[in-house]
């Protein structure tokens, strides 16, 4: 049963942009308002049209807009919205209201516990396999502790992926103020499938960049392709190395069979043309473009990145390969093409009755959990 002590959260997202955290935000606050529990969601460029909510019961917080052409702007505006968040925390009673943190949680967590505020933060990612896999692997061993510091310090953790939850579990000390909750990314389960015969196209989406492992899935395609000739690999999305992506496809003759389309919010052409999907990913928090694809019918290839075994059901709706193992990945497009329907079919089946990932269900257990630390 819901405490109904809640009346106000409070939603640390310092910088809102596109992507998955974004529309989980999102879903959320249409959930809370809707509860006519009070929202003042804090962050630099979030906007009011960016919500469908009750206007009663929305206040977004922002810091004044700096205008700087210096290289430390971003680090302005962190220092801004901390200010801004500060401010807003001082005066709130803890026994209505707790703080929910999407995004930088150190200082939120700090600033917080100086407060003497109650404080939740949602972990988004596998911790362990970003510090592996970085670029910069000092960079990524300070992110990693001042995770370690934020976890240990918040008074409840909210964490998207079973993998992720045994990774933070492992480090904590209070290992009782976890919990997992799957994203509330549906509105409600699809019950109607394209029946066009789909072309032969394997579809890939994600930023360009090392951790979406784009350059693994061009090897592997290119192996595949010496037998399914009549296969594209269609890939939709931006970042640093589409050149590098670009110049891998002239190097393996491939410029007719991998095309490159740039990312775009709406996805429903490419996944209705194509006939399965791939996620290449070195580590992920949970992949909502899996769920994305499912929900539209696609049976599903992937790494076993965090997120993966559940959303795949630990491979009986979809299937999964060992990360970086290229004739696994091989291997699985084959079993894919051979036993398509089977795949198509199990993950229909499944999608079109699971609550999972439907926002409700979902969104109520962010609702209890948060309200267990409501005086």
């Amino acid at each position: 049963m819901e405490n109904k002590k809640i009346k106000k959260i409070i939603i640390f997202y310092p910088s809102y942009e596109n992507g998955g955290a974004t529309k989980i935000l999102q879903n959320l606050v249409t959930f809370f308002t809707n509860k006519k529990i009070k929202i003042n969601l804090i962050s630099c460029n979030a906007n009011y049209s960016n919500f469908k909510y009750d206007k009663k019961f929305l206040k977004i917080t922002k810091p004044k807009v700096i205008l700087s052409s210096f290289f430390f702007q971003r680090i302005i505006f962190s220092l801004s919205v901390l200010k801004v968040y500060l401010k807003e925390i001082i005066s709130i009673d803890k026994n209505d209201t707790i703080i929910l943190s999407m995004q930088s949680h150190l200082l939120s967590v700090i600033i917080g516990k100086i407060c003497n505020k109650k404080i939740v933060i949602r972990n988004s990612e596998d911790p362990f396999g970003a510090t592996k896999y970085a670029d910069d692997k000092i960079s990524a061993l300070i992110v990693f502790l001042t995770k370690f510091i934020s976890f240990n310090l918040a008074n409840g953790i909210i964490t998207n992926s079973s993998k992720s939850f045994k990774s933070i579990k492992f480090f904590l000390i209070n290992k009782k103020k976890i919990k997992l909750i799957f994203n509330p990314y549906l509105k409600k389960n699809n019950k109607k499938y394209s029946k066009e015969r789909k072309k032969n196209h394997i579809l890939a989406v994600g930023r360009f960049t090392k951790q979406k492992n784009f350059p693994f899935l061009l090897n592997a395609f290119s192996h595949f392709s010496r037998k399914y000739d009549n296969y594209k690999l269609i890939i939709v999305g931006s970042g640093k190395d589409k050149k590098k992506l670009l110049n891998q496809t002239s190097i393996l003759e491939l410029k007719k069979k991998i095309i490159f389309f740039e990312w775009k919010k709406n996805l429903d052409k490419y996944f209705r043309n194509s006939k399965f999907f791939i996620l290449p990913s070195l580590y992920e928090g949970s992949p909502n473009i899996l769920i994305e694809a499912l929900d539209k019918g696609i049976p599903c290839i992937s790494s076993d990145c965090s997120g993966s075994n559940d959303i795949l059901l630990n491979g009986k709706i979809g299937i999964i390969y060992k990360k970086d193992d290229k004739k696994h990945l091989i291997q699985s497009m084959i079993k894919m093409h051979n036993r398509y329907n089977h795949f198509r079919n199990n993950s229909i089946k499944y999608m079109a009755s699971s609550n999972r990932f439907l926002i409700i269900p979902q969104a109520k257990k962010y609702l209890n959990f948060l309200s267990t630390f409501i005086l």
